[in-house]
């Protein structure tokens, strides 16, 4: 049987929820709120309010974003795909938009400014993509 993880102690970075690790800092992941209760994929069920949790998922987007906009070719990131085909999106986990897909052989395309991202259409019930810069 699985041990389960031991919340470690966190702290908040301006809004974005840390903790330490063998003397590195590390964000928490997106959070799910389930009425008044917060789920952390790592660490389960955690001790902060709805409004912290919402704050940290925003911040975390930002951050996300941020990244693929500096990220050099051949790097990315895991987004998810909505929408139905002909008008599908990339999106972040809170389902902020990254930009309007194009299909181009075979392949779902963004561009943001003058960087073009890719990714393989998602697999059986999966809508969860790693999109790479590709120019």
């Amino acid at each position: 049987m699985a041990k389960k993880k031991t919340t470690p102690s966190y702290f908040s970075d301006n809004g974005l929820l840390c903790y330490k690790q063998e003397s590195k800092t590390y964000s928490m992941g997106y959070m799910l709120t389930l009425k008044d209760r917060v789920f952390e994929p790592t660490f389960g069920m955690i001790d902060i309010t709805v409004a912290e949790a919402d704050k940290h998922n925003e911040l975390l987007d930002e951050a996300l974003i941020s990244g693929l906009d500096k990220c050099d070719v051949a790097q990315g990131h895991e987004f998810y795909v909505r929408g139905q085909k002909g008008s599908q999106q990339i999106v972040t986990f809170t389902g902020k938009s990254l930009g309007d897909v194009t299909k181009v052989n075979g392949k779902l395309r963004i561009v943001r400014g003058d960087k073009w991202f890719e990714a393989s259409e998602p697999g059986g019930n999966s809508d969860l993509v790693f999109l790479k810069r590709v120019r």
